[in-house]
């Protein structure tokens, strides 16, 4: 249990530093250990969606917005986040937030 505990987190900060061939492998080995839980899974796919909305620049970090849309209750700190940048990215977060009713008030 120690070891795919390890490999988990292991494979958490693997998916934070954008680092997607050792995320793969830390997967791999962890998973030969037995399956992930869904807390496992929902570490490792939090940490890749903050990474790439993060870093996504230009008309990527739209696409990256506009992917979130169907699941922004679950992502709205991130969303929240990412519209207090200055740019169309944060535009469409907003929009996003104000369209799921999840924008909070000044």
């Amino acid at each position: 249990m120690l070891n795919l505990a390890c490999t988990s987190s292991a494979a958490v900060k693997a998916a934070e530093k954008g680092d997607y061939a050792a995320l793969q492998r830390h997967l791999a080995e962890g998973l030969k250990a037995r399956p992930l839980d869904g807390g496992e899974v929902r570490a490792i796919a939090g940490a890749v969606v903050r990474r790439e909305l993060k870093t996504a620049e230009g008309d990527e970090s739209k696409a990256r917005v506009r992917e979130l849309r169907a699941c922004a209750a679950q992502v709205q700190d991130l969303l929240e986040e990412r519209a207090a940048k200055d740019d169309e990215a944060a535009a469409l977060a907003a929009l996003t937030l104000l369209d799921e009713r999840l924008a909070r008030p000044s």
